[in-house]
């Protein structure tokens, strides 16, 4: 685990939150100095700075493009303020990002059942993650 990792968690099956002090935090978990299209020398000059290059993200675990997709939540504990409401909207963002992926392309009737289904899967993702950085 990254030095900058505070917490890793295991929160559904198929994924994982990555709590991290700042966001260079997630390019050390995965050993990378690229990641989906970011890079931990943009990163590192961003927050240098002032700023936190990367807030939350969600996407597949690197190397885990196989028949059993796996993913991550990161959560940068830099944009975390003291605002709970505005904490929750950046999880439930994060967590919606899953859903899609999880969800839209599933086997649904209609796009309104595949909408309540993900939406109410978001916002039970959230509320969870929510509990459980609210703890840190």
């Amino acid at each position: 685990m990254g030095e900058n990792v505070v917490m890793l968690k295991l929160v559904r099956p198929d994924l994982i939150l990555i709590v991290g002090s700042n966001a260079i935090s997630l390019f050390d978990y995965f050993e990378v100095d690229e990641l989906h299209g970011l890079n931990k020398k943009d990163c590192i000059k961003r927050i240098n700075e002032g700023g936190t290059y990367i807030d939350g993200m969600c996407n597949l675990i690197p190397d885990s493009f196989t028949e059993n997709l796996y993913y991550f939540i990161f959560i940068n504990l830099k944009a975390i303020s003291d605002v709970d409401v505005k904490n929750y909207g950046l999880i439930f963002h994060e967590a919606t990002h899953y859903c899609f992926e999880k969800y839209w392309y599933g086997n649904f009737e209609s796009d309104q059942e595949k909408e309540e289904i993900l939406i109410t899967e978001a916002e039970n993702l959230g509320i969870d993650i929510y509990k459980i950085i609210s703890n840190i």
